[in-house]
């Protein structure tokens, strides 16, 4: 037993050393960063932590790790997809003449969030500090998430969110799970409601 919780141990630090190291290569952090977190006591690390915790708007979900959009040649758009969004899309398609096919992709690793703390889009994606831009997924790269990881998705009535672009615009693409199958609706990103986190909204974007 103390052997497999120091291998997970050791497994998730490995995960986290990557992590830190595509950030790096990113530009998203430098080696001031690294060096004045190192330079920190645990006390400090602890009151920075929870303080962090205390205002966190999207925390990561658990479960729902390792998760792949494998490449595409961008040829799909929303109106082929009705296998997958069965219940429908909205607004309809007529409204959305940007619905077109778009630019391949690669193969793209992405996280899964739970919004612990209620919030608008706006506030929700800027906490993520990475530009909006840089966040969005295609349409075809909605669909195979949505075809690949089904049980990643939230249910109970409730929506999961990827931003998206199109055609240079920004929008965020609401999936909700019915009987009937998937439905989707399509929200301007500076849609200003706000979402309570007592319904544990999730959000979908690419690892940084």
């Amino acid at each position: 037993m103390m052997k497999t919780i120091i291998s997970a141990d050791v497994d998730k630090f490995a995960s986290l050393q990557i992590d830190l190291l595509q950030k790096y290569k990113a530009g998203h952090i430098t080696t001031g960063h690294i060096e004045w977190f190192n330079n920190l006591s645990k006390d400090e690390r602890d009151a920075l932590l929870m303080a962090d915790k205390n205002h966190e708007i999207l925390r990561l979900l658990s479960g729902c790790e390792s998760l792949i959009i494998d490449a595409h040649g961008g040829i799909e758009t929303f109106a082929s997809a009705n296998e997958v969004f069965k219940f429908g899309i909205y607004p309809p398609l007529e409204d959305w003449s940007m619905d077109r096919p778009e630019e391949l992709t690669g193969e793209t690793a992405v996280v899964v969030y739970e919004v612990v703390r209620d919030a608008n889009f706006v506030k929700m994606f800027d906490s993520l500090v990475v530009d909006f831009d840089k966040m969005c997924f295609t349409k075809h790269q909605i669909k195979i998430f949505c075809r690949k990881y089904p049980n990643c998705l939230r249910t109970d009535g409730y929506a999961t969110f990827f931003p998206l672009k199109m055609k240079e615009q920004f929008f965020v693409a609401s999936v909700l799970v019915y009987r009937e199958g998937l439905g989707i609706f399509l929200y301007d990103s500076k849609y200003s409601s706000v979402w309570p986190s007592k319904h544990k909204y999730r959000v979908i974007v690419p690892q940084f």
